[in-house]
């Protein structure tokens, strides 16, 4: 006895023999039916020319394969099917060998489908018309005939796009050239797939409701993704061949030219960034053009190419700098060419100041000069605080990086032989320094004009005294250089005009660091230490400013003015700078002054004429306090009486 409310037993046991016995009457039924087709189908055959059919079938399979074959292997055996499916196919293949036109093609797929609809359903048919229709565009001469007939084609599968025959009717797309509708039917298959758009949510918008659904959404439409990219991976291998190249499918009757592949390769990628809106097919391609070339999504109109990029930087981890870096490069020229210039800014930021990543110190600053310019435009537009912040930024590493690049030019040219460890080399080539670091590092290369260019655009307080001594050790290093290397006046002139017209670009004419009374007071201050040239070209500082660095005559007269006043009581400048001034009325009486243009007579006249009152006020002193030497004092004195004689004359 069962349980109570519970059939009994024998009950149960009845009832699953009944069901079992049902199923066994339906497969015996289904397999007289599907006797009867193959029948059918064996008749059809006979009639209609078994052997031109089996030439067809033998292509496949081999002939002990068929010999070897049953009846019942027809039937129910994995490889019997397979050969019934390629009899149906070779039915077809041979009226569209044949020639036979296309409606009577079509009118034998459908008579087959009645003859036998178990052996070829509906979605066979479906495929064998498609296929037929397919060859028959390919043949068709005319090219609107062409289209129409293909679209036509298309038409018949754009509803149903999973269909099983899909796979052949790519392959026979591609085989003809047709990789455009090889690529939309695949793109439709893979919508078909998941009408819910579970793999979006998924994937992009993180909001499905089943995770295992999602997962298996993308998984479903990868796999037609992955058709196209197969397509597209052909025509990129045919793009790169040498000469004329075949299909790598099957067919033969589809040649093409390696310049022909890339522009079929290029319009079928352009068709897909154009007529799809399926972001995850664009993220798949975009996946499958990083691995093959950057230009193949770089250069595309897809609206989805800054999404995949911010995504991609996303999930990066900190050890894939290359990438990370590549992927930025990428995002800050898509960004730029879409106008969105706060994100380009920013990519070109985050370049720029990368601290692991070995970019060169001229990239960085062209990174940080395109998004300075960024920046400017998008002030103009919103002036808020963070943007004002990034701007505030930028500036403050734009400069630095300004100097730490010129300051790696100085070194990689060895510009007056200074030398550097190749650790320095390196942290100045591709490290992003601070001030502090770049202040230190000047001061290890002995480079005291840059590191007046580092106290300059960081904002320390101008101090006299040292920038007064760093001028002197910029020429100490110049006149030692020289020595060395034997130059020549001229030559020696020439340096110093090209070493401090580098440093000119960060430096105002106001500013303090680069002042010419500090730059003249460090000069004298030093070259007067080396007595063999104090005594023997006193004027050479005075040419270096005048003549080579182009400064008013003017404007040094006064600086000597105030240089002598300070230091009168000097016992060893002051008589030095004395020889200057007679250098400098020589200069005025030789009417060879003012640079590269001679002076104007009447500023010439001026200048003279308040030398000649200065100058007996220089003998003076110099005698009063015994300043100079007898040679000194006569070589004073007779200018000064040169300049009197002069003036008693109205020359002056």
């Amino acid at each position: 006895m069962g349980r109570p409310g519970l059939p009994a037993e024998d009950a149960v046991l009845a009832v699953t023999a009944t069901k079992a016995e049902m199923a066994s009457i339906k497969s015996l039924a289904s397999l007289m039916e599907n006797s009867m087709q193959l029948l059918r189908l064996w008749d059809y055959l006979i009639k209609e020319g078994l052997t031109q059919v089996l030439d067809y079938v033998m292509k496949v399979f081999t002939k002990e394969t068929l010999v070897a074959l049953t009846f019942s292997d027809l039937l129910v055996d994995a490889t019997g099917k397979m050969v019934v499916d390629s009899v149906i196919k070779a039915i077809h293949q041979r009226y569209v060998d044949e020639g036979t036109d296309t409606e009577s093609v079509l009118r034998v797929s459908s008579y087959l489908q009645e003859l036998c609809p178990k052996l070829f359903d509906n979605d066979d048919a479906v495929t064998m018309k498609v296929l037929t229709m397919i060859d028959k565009a390919k043949q068709n001469g005319d090219a609107a005939g062409s289209s129409a007939m293909l679209e036509h084609a298309l038409n018949l599968i754009r509803p149903n796009a999973t269909i099983f025959g899909l796979r052949e009717i790519l392959d026979r797309l591609t085989e003809k050239g047709f990789y455009e509708a090889a690529v939309e039917l695949c793109g439709l298959a893979a919508l078909q797939s998941d009408p819910q758009n579970y793999a979006v949510r998924f994937a992009i918008d993180r909001e499905t409701p089943n995770d295992l659904v999602g997962r298996t959404a993308v998984e479903q439409r990868y796999r037609y993704y992955e058709m196209i990219t197969k397509s597209l991976s052909d025509l990129e291998t045919l793009a790169s061949s040498r000469g004329v190249a075949t299909q790598p499918a099957s067919s033969v009757n589809f040649v093409m030219k390696p310049s022909d592949a890339r522009m079929k390769l290029e319009a079928v990628l352009d068709w897909i960034y154009t007529h799809s809106s399926d972001v995850l097919l664009h993220f798949h391609v975009f996946e499958w053009s990083f691995t093959v070339c950057d230009r193949y999504a770089t250069a595309s109109n897809s609206p989805y190419l800054k999404d995949y990029l911010l995504r991609k930087l996303a999930s990066l981890g900190p050890s894939d700098v290359d990438a990370y870096v590549r992927f930025l490069k990428l995002l800050a020229e898509c960004a730029e060419r879409l106008s969105d210039k706060w994100t380009a800014a920013q990519a070109l930021s985050r370049l720029a100041l990368h601290e692991v990543a070995q970019i060169a110190i001229t990239e960085r600053v062209e990174y940080l000069s395109r998004c300075e310019l960024l920046c400017q435009t998008l002030k103009l537009h919103n002036g808020n605080g963070e943007l004002s912040e990034f701007v505030s930024n930028v500036r403050i590493h734009f400069t630095l990086a300004n100097v730490q690049k010129d300051i790696y030019t100085y070194v990689e040219e060895k510009s007056l032989g200074v030398v550097a460890t190749p650790d320095t080399l390196a942290r100045l080539t591709f490290d992003l320094l601070d001030a502090m670091k770049l202040f230190t590092l000047t001061t290890e290369i002995n480079a005291p004009q840059w590191t007046l260019v580092i106290l300059s655009v960081c904002g320390e307080p101008p101090n006299t005294k040292v920038i007064v001594s760093q001028w002197g050790k910029f020429l100490a290093n110049v006149l030692d250089y020289a020595g060395k290397k034997n130059l020549r006046r001229d030559a020696r002139v020439s340096l110093i005009t090209t070493e401090i017209t580098k440093i000119r670009s960060h430096l105002s004419p106001a500013d303090q660091y680069c002042a010419l009374d500090s730059m003249v007071e460090g000069f004298e201050a030093r070259y007067v230490t080396v007595d063999s040239l104090a005594r023997n070209d006193p004027a050479f500082p005075l040419d270096c400013i005048v003549n080579g660095l182009g400064v008013e005559i003017f404007a040094v007269v006064d600086v000597y003015r105030r240089l002598f006043e300070k230091y009168t009581a000097d016992p060893t400048l002051a008589p030095h700078l004395l020889r200057v001034h007679m250098a400098l009325v020589n200069t005025l009486l030789e009417d060879n002054s003012g640079g590269r243009q001679k002076l104007p007579k009447e500023r010439r006249r001026l200048l003279l004429s308040s030398y000649a009152r200065t100058l007996d006020g220089y003998l003076r002193t110099a005698m009063r306090q015994q300043l100079a030497d007898d040679d000194i004092l006569a070589e004073l004195q007779q200018t000064s009486q040169r300049l009197a004689g002069l003036t008693a004359s109205g020359r002056l």
